[in-house]
């Protein structure tokens, strides 16, 4: 849990570029997309810290599923 709660700003950052950017091309994003970019800062090594984490995390849950415990 504590690893998810550690994510938990760049999820957000990640979180409101979709729905501004990506998904709802937001009119206020649009006319300014400089404000966006410096309110949800996102840096590349954000990105992989989370996608690592999230990899770790699916892993773990599967190997739980799968009654495969113990080091791999």
């Amino acid at each position: 849990m504590h690893r998810v709660i550690s994510l938990q700003p760049i999820l957000d950052s990640i979180r409101e570029r979709r729905n501004k950017w990506l998904a709802h091309l937001d009119p206020e994003t649009v006319s300014d997309p400089a404000t966006l970019t410096r309110r949800t800062k996102l840096t590349i090594p954000d990105l992989v810290r989370t996608f690592k984490e999230t990899e770790d995390i699916v892993l773990e849950m599967s190997s739980l599923y799968e009654g495969v415990i113990g080091e791999s």
